[in-house]
């Protein structure tokens, strides 16, 4: 595939000016995201792509109660790999990228903050910790 750059995107949400402590600002959006540079491939063998799909469930489920099993090998799970498309990006660089409104005074951050974790929308919830996190 050769491509130069891959976008991971983190927790997002819009930030109102209403929301500020201070004058002369503008409507923002807060946002976490990691650009990863390098070239990028498809896996087109399926055996190559179900290892990818198994090492990701096994990565991701270590840390549950009780662990989901992936039973590869059923027909559902074929069914399941036809519509996967598995990649690899082989890395010359990654840049994290984060915008929590740290150019505002800590009482605007806060504020903003405030509002996000009451709109009751998850990924506002998740930037307004964040945000929180810069202040201390």
């Amino acid at each position: 595939m050769g491509a130069k750059c891959c976008v991971f995107s983190g927790p997002h949400a819009y930030v109102s000016p209403s929301w500020y402590e201070t004058k002369d600002v503008v409507p923002t959006w807060n946002y976490l995201a990691v650009h990863v540079y390098g070239v990028c491939r498809i896996v087109d063998d399926p055996t190559a792509t179900a290892q990818i799909v198994d090492d990701f469930v096994k990565t991701y489920e270590q840390g549950m109660s009780s662990p989901w099993q992936l039973e590869t090998g059923t027909p559902f799970f074929e069914k399941l790999l036809k519509a996967i498309v598995g990649f690899e990006i082989d890395i010359s660089r990654i840049e994290g990228k984060w915008k929590l409104g740290q150019n505002q005074p800590p009482e605007s951050r806060e504020s903003a903050a405030r509002n996000l974790s009451e709109r009751g929308d998850p990924q506002a919830s998740e930037i307004a910790q964040l945000m929180r996190l810069t202040l201390s």
